[in-house]
């Protein structure tokens, strides 16, 4: 067991450079204005999309009265929606990632769900494997948990043998809720992980990869 070590995984100057960015999602809101977006889901916003064709019943508010004046056509603005995002993080603490994989793996992790916190999204943290005692998602929900988090991702050791099907498999079964899922891990279990991200799309999360590797590997 090696446990991992307790230095601080950002520096101040690194957390303010997050804390400029942002992790959207966004769906098209055909045919309407982003305010009634807005009024139906708390928490997005609107930006402009594209245009449709009008058609009756259409409110004229939401014409594109410089597109007709221009060109003698009936459209309607369409907007994209940015909602908050839910978003659940897989972090492999298994054996084969010691070393500076290790490091890596929590630095990703730790600047996707510090930028969602900052910006009071949800984040889910999921060790796989999940450590002895401790729940298969551990919950983050406002901008005040980012130290908590960031340290849980510091200080959690290494440990276990790499079965991303069952690992997985406990996420799935303990997930109620869609959202991005993002999966951190130098996927030494190949065949599993493909299986395990099956799962986790079955469920209808959006899936995210990223694949951790150092030199040793490849030799």
């Amino acid at each position: 067991m090696t446990v991992p070590s307790t230095t601080p995984l950002f520096a101040p100057h690194e957390l303010r450079r997050l804390e400029r960015l942002r992790i959207r999602r966004r769906r098209t809101v055909r045919g309407g204005h982003q305010g009634e977006w807005r009024s139906r889901h708390h928490g997005a916003s609107g930006l402009f999309a594209d245009h449709r064709a009008y058609v009756a019943g259409d409110d004229l508010r939401y014409v594109d009265w410089n597109v007709y004046g221009r060109l003698g056509d009936l459209v309607v603005k369409r907007f994209e929606a940015e909602e908050n995002v839910d978003l659940l993080l897989l972090v492999d603490h298994s054996l084969s990632m010691r070393g500076a994989k290790s490091r890596a793996a929590r630095r990703v992790a730790g600047a996707l769900g510090y930028l969602a916190l900052t910006h009071q999204d949800h984040v889910r943290l999921a060790w796989l494997p999940a450590p002895e005692g401790r729940p298969a998602l551990v919950d983050y929900r406002s901008r005040g948990r980012a130290s908590a988090f960031l340290e849980d991702l510091a200080t959690m050791d290494e440990a276990g043998e790499t079965d991303h099907v069952r690992d997985l498999g406990r996420v799935v079964g303990a997930t109620r809720r869609r959202g991005l899922a993002v999966l951190v891990s130098d996927f030494f279990d190949p065949a599993g992980a493909i299986r395990g991200l099956a799962m986790l799309r079955a469920r209808g999360l959006e899936l995210g990869a990223v694949h951790i590797t150092d030199p040793t590997d490849a030799e």
